[in-house]
């Protein structure tokens, strides 16, 4: 089968062969190295004329006189407009267009198509999946082929059953032949010495009389012609298996053996172990040809081959030494048989010894003969073992991909499996913040507002984003804040959290500009003095700050921090000091919180994680309300937990929980009205 060009059309999704139903041919050049594994693309022009071009990286280079790969290029580029009956191609390819007269049409000008040269590895890769079953019980054998084109599938099936039952005639003819070859050999021989024996016996009888021997002599004589007999088939079976040990010893292929049965050696064993061998030798063919190097099924073989081979010459020489013995009692019986003729006249013995000599060529000559025709009608008449009682049609393929119905219901059983699974496990595996609920769940403390999310907002976001959801979700915190401090007096407001990243300095910073909004003489206060982040937010640059205040190396005058960027007073932690825990503990903290209650309505304190370092608690004694961030989808519940039995234990009471970065449709934010803001009073 011609399948080393495959032929394709690019249907939506998929390139589909065409096989032998193409508006071209192509007729490579078999003495000139072919790509392979790459398509060419061919465009008709007109019904004569097309366009073909190829291009592809690291491509194989293949003969197909020698059947190897020649070599690889790199880059590989092809392009050539073509008429029909026109040889194209360069250094590393040529072809020729021959046309498809049953499929040219107009519909070709639309249409794309493509080719490919396939090696003879690739085509055995490719044909090699094809099943066999079997009913039990059953001698019929079904021969299963899966391809895209079912007219390509039923000639390989097809072809593939006639080689099948070809190779078992040619095997059993083989056999016959090699047989008759042997017997041929031996008639040589035989023919001369009977020719010989022949004419002797003749010249004898025309220069004497005929004698009459007797009856006793006749009888005599009739055995020796029949031990005679007997010891022409001993010679001839002698000769088999001289020739069967010569050819193990040269080891032959079993095609050159002959087998015994026809030369009526029925010995089962030795039948056993050619038929065997036979077997093991066709296996190995077989797979020499469709297998790839150094297969280890293959080296198995050749052990069983070895082994088998060894047992059949063992057999054999069993049955030579038996046939030897059998030969030398046989010549025994004749020459004790002849003794018995010594007593007859000198002529008669002479006559008798010319015609026995005769008789022992004629017997063997006959024999073999008779072998030999039986051969050569076993020849005429072989017939395959097997039988085909169904060839391969295209109309009887069946589609097993894609299986519609069975992928729609895979497809429902994935998108629901899948999805489902996925909810569930972040469902349960998931210990994050998410709602109000979650934290409710154990504790009792007051949730007094809800941040949504806003990452484009720049920060301080009430200040720079007044209209904003975030800045409404500020002013809802503000109010709820009424209900639990004296706006009148004075308020210190700690702002803190369980853990790192949680958004409490963002926080911070947009409740002291609300604050400032509502005309409230406002100021804010970073006593995160390990790790500051409202220097980065604001963008202003201090010199000093609190640090440098709580080590007495500064006035209070100096730390406190006006811009135009924000509308309340800052003061900023300031340089890290070796001992940030010492100093919030120390006597200054509490002179610095006096001072900021007489100068300021609000006090806003960042303070680093109460869930982390002492800091916050070493600052609550001086504050009126602590407000505890968490933040939505990020704050572990065990922390969280964790963190508030640590308060409980310590006896901090007035804390109130901030929920940070929740997302609007999560929180229902959207309001039918928005704030303006001006001179700081809201409006």
């Amino acid at each position: 089968l011609d399948f080393y060009t495959s032929y394709y059309e690019k249907n939506k999704f998929r390139m589909k062969e065409l096989y032998d139903q193409t508006p071209f041919v192509i007729n490579r050049d078999t003495s000139h190295i072919q790509p392979i594994g790459i398509f060419f693309t061919v465009s008709f022009l007109n019904d004569t004329l097309v366009i073909v071009n190829a291009e592809g990286e690291n491509v194989f280079f293949y003969d197909f006189s020698s059947e190897k790969i020649i070599k690889r290029l790199p880059k590989f580029k092809f392009e050539d407009t073509v008429r029909f009956g026109q040889i194209t191609g360069n250094s590393y390819c040529r072809f020729t267009f021959l046309p498809g007269f049953e499929f040219l049409s107009g519909e070709n000008f639309h249409r794309t198509y493509y080719f490919r040269f396939n090696s003879m590895d690739q085509l055995i890769g490719n044909f090699r999946h094809f099943k066999i079953e079997n009913d039990k019980g059953s001698s019929i054998l079904t021969v299963k082929f899966r391809n895209d084109n079912p007219r390509k599938s039923a000639d390989f099936l097809n072809n593939l059953m006639n080689i099948y039952l070809r190779k078992g005639i040619e095997r059993d003819n083989n056999i016959a032949e090699a047989t008759i070859r042997f017997i041929d050999s031996q008639l040589v021989d035989i023919v001369d010495s009977l020719h010989q024996s022949g004419e002797r016996l003749q010249v004898f009888k025309s220069s004497n009389k005929v004698l009459d021997i007797g009856y006793q002599a006749e009888r005599v004589y009739n055995k020796i012609e029949s031990l005679e007999a007997e010891k022409a088939k001993l010679l001839v079976k002698k000769r088999y298996f001289n020739y069967l040990l010569e050819n193990l010893k040269s080891k032959s292929e079993t095609s050159d053996l002959i087998a015994p049965s026809s030369l009526e050696i029925n010995d089962p064993i030795l039948n056993k172990l050619i038929l065997d061998l036979s077997g093991l030798y066709g296996d190995r063919a077989d797979l020499s040809f469709n297998s790839v190097q150094n297969n280890p099924y293959i080296t198995s073989l050749e052990l069983k081959i070895n082994d088998t081979r060894q047992k059949l010459a063992e057999a054999a020489r069993a049955i030579l030494d038996a046939n030897k013995i059998a030969l030398e009692e046989t010549e025994s019986q004749i020459a004790n048989t002849e003794h018995t003729l010594n007593n007859l006249p000198e002529e008669q013995q002479k006559f008798l010894s010319i015609e026995r000599k005769y008789k022992l060529n004629d017997e063997l000559y006959t024999y073999l003969l008779t072998r030999r025709s039986e051969m050569e009608i076993f020849k005429a008449s072989n017939l395959p073992a097997s039988e085909l009682l169904d060839k391969a049609d295209p109309n009887d393929a069946v589609l097993v991909s894609p299986n519609k119905r069975a992928d729609l219901f895979i497809a429902l059983i994935l998108g629901l499996f899948f999805p489902g699974t996925l909810l569930y496990l972040k469902e349960t595996i998931n210990n994050k913040i998410r709602t109000r609920a979650d934290i409710q769940r154990f504790t009792q403390l007051p949730i007094v507002g809800q941040v949504v999310d806003q990452k484009a907002v720049k920060v301080p976001g009430v200040i720079n984003e007044p209209n904003s959801a975030l800045s409404e979700s500020y002013h809802t915190l503000r109010t709820n804040l009424q209900f639990v401090i004296d706006e009148s007096v004075s308020n210190v407001l700690l702002v803190t959290s369980a853990i790192q990243g949680e958004g409490k300095s963002f926080t911070a910073l947009n409740l002291a500009s609300i604050y400032s909004y509502y005309g409230k003489k406002t100021i804010l206060v970073d006593f995160d003095l390990r790790k500051s982040s409202i220097k980065e937010s604001l963008g202003i640059e201090s010199q000093v700050g609190l640090s440098n205040y709580l080590s007495k190396n500064v006035p209070f005058e100096q730390i406190v921090v006006t811009n135009d960027r924000i509308n309340f007073d800052l003061i900023m932690a300031g340089p890290v000091p070796p001992n940030p825990s010492e100093l919030v503990a120390s006597k200054r903290t509490v002179e610095l919180f006096q001072k900021l209650k007489k100068d300021y309505d609000i006090i806003v304190v960042d303070s680093p994680p109460i869930g982390v370092v002492s800091d916050a608690i070493n600052i609550y004694p001086q504050t009126d309300i602590t407000m505890l961030i968490v933040r939505y989808n990020y704050t572990s519940l065990e922390i969280l937990k964790s963190v508030i039995e640590d308060l409980e234990t310590k006896k901090i009471d007035k804390v109130n929980i901030v929920l940070n970065d929740i997302e609007i449709a999560k929180g229902r934010y959207g309001y039918g009205y928005t704030y303006s803001h001006k001179n700081g009073n809201a409006r």
